[in-house]
């Protein structure tokens, strides 16, 4: 849904129904979601292994919350991994525009930043930041593979997210099953990397 915490009005007992992410709220239906917390760390030990030791990570409060916190739980943790001198912490812009940004990146000094979505490269940017070349700041995004001229990062697998929710609804079918069920089961599909760093 375009909006998270959403509800859909229907009279469910006559559907087979499966949610795709976590953005419909009410009625508590299984639901299909690429692994946010998974795709967070593999992007992070990546960055970490390049080289990046001051890793720091960039979303909006809509995005932030459509995930239910899972990017950030993923950066909270493999932050407490790090000495005390090199936690960042994150930047979490009340608006879609990146107010703000430029102010966190001065305060903070990251040598490679995570970004939510693809335009967080753009607030970077806007900031006066050399991004993703020789000598700059390392930029990877945890929605990527959409375009080749994507920054490198996470392919979330949207096929295969839309194919693994099909299965699930036929299976459900296939077993008449209908309603709101008793015991939501929630499927996540891992992300995989994509890309270079630079």
């Amino acid at each position: 849904m375009p909006e998270p915490n959403g509800t859909v009005p229907l009279c469910w007992e006559n559907h087979a129904a499966i949610a795709i992410g976590h953005t419909l709220l009410e009625p508590s239906v299984s639901r299909v979601v690429p692994n946010f917390y998974q795709g967070n760390l593999v992007t992070l030990e990546h960055l970490h292994a390049h080289g990046a030791r001051r890793v720091g990570f960039a979303t909006d409060a809509k995005t932030h919350e459509r995930v239910q916190l899972s990017w950030l739980a993923a950066y909270l943790v493999f932050q407490q991994r790090l000495p005390a001198s090199r936690r960042l912490p994150p930047f979490i812009c009340p608006d879609t525009e990146g107010t703000g940004m430029a102010g966190w990146m001065h305060t903070h000094r990251p040598d490679a930043v995570v970004g939510a979505q693809n335009q967080i490269l753009g607030w970077i940017r806007a900031a006066g930041m050399i991004v993703n070349s020789p000598g700059g700041l390392i930029f990877a995004s945890l929605n990527t593979g959409r375009s080749p001229e994507d920054p490198p990062g996470i392919n979330q697998q949207s096929r295969l997210v839309g194919a693994t929710g099909v299965d699930l609804v036929i299976g459900q079918i296939h077993r008449n099953e209908q309603g709101i069920p008793g015991q939501p089961m929630l499927t996540l599909v891992p992300g995989v990397w994509q890309g270079a760093l630079p």
